[in-house]
């Protein structure tokens, strides 16, 4: 859970990228700052709306995997944190030991 100051941070937050997001609605940068911000207040669905145009963004696989992770779309999380990793991002490899937690693709334990 978010304390109370971590929740103000990210209320206060959104509104910044919401407001950039309105000011200058083909911003790409904008797009992907709050679609990040969603992904962290858990919206996945207006995530998934904002960050699924960067798909061929490296900066962006992290979150496409953790997004993916919370929709419950594990081969699709699998990928992109795996091109995260690659690209060399090491939250990705933190992303994708929790989702081996939630998800064993072969079945076996």
């Amino acid at each position: 859970l978010l304390s109370r100051r971590q929740r103000q941070m990210c209320i206060e937050t959104d509104k910044v990228f919401r407001t950039a997001r309105m000011l200058f609605p083909t911003d790409r940068v904008s797009q992907f700052n709050l679609g990040t911000v969603c992904l962290l207040e858990g919206k996945a669905d207006e995530a998934a709306r904002l960050l699924e145009a960067f798909r061929a963004d490296p900066l962006a696989w992290n979150n496409l995997g953790v997004l993916y992770m919370m929709q419950g779309r594990f081969e699709e999380a699998h990928a992109y944190l795996n091109r995260a990793i690659g690209s060399g991002n090491r939250e990705a490899v933190e992303n994708l030991k929790i989702l081996k937690g939630l998800w064993n693709p072969s079945g076996t334990k």
